[in-house]
């Protein structure tokens, strides 16, 4: 659901690294052919490694940390049942928040969001129809 959520293209891969002055991220790929390991580096800062991304994949549970080059950014995990993603919880710098998937005919049909922005205040939006 990445690029579906964010609004990405699929990349493609490359003989060598861009040049320098380009913002194109590295990913390293596990013996599945899954993204484990995402380097992105800077154009505008000389080619420097500026974030890193690293998944986790322990059957039914991906686990992904995001890093800059200060420290964590976030911590992300996803569970699945039967191929389905059914909840992700997510932990930032600024808040938290959870999201629970239910599916009709293979498709989300219903979407609930529980976002708790640093502990103070809580949201919870229901999006789709109330039958899960």
């Amino acid at each position: 659901m990445h690029f579906d959520r964010d609004l990405l293209k699929a990349g493609r891969r490359l003989d060598a690294r861009s040049p320098v002055d380009r913002d194109v991220p590295r990913i390293g790929l596990d013996a599945e052919g899954r993204a484990v390991v995402t380097e992105e580096y800077s154009g505008f800062l000389h080619g420097r490694l500026w974030y890193e991304t690293f998944v986790c994949h322990d059957g039914d549970v991906v686990e992904v940390a995001r890093l800059d080059t200060v420290g964590p950014i976030y911590l992300h995990e996803y569970r699945f049942v039967h191929g389905l993603m059914r909840s992700a919880g997510m932990v930032a710098w600024c808040g938290s928040g959870r999201e629970a998937y239910a599916y009709i005919d293979g498709r989300i049909g219903r979407l609930e969001i529980d976002h708790d922005d640093c502990g103070l205040v809580r949201v919870v939006e229901v999006i789709g129809p109330l039958r899960a």
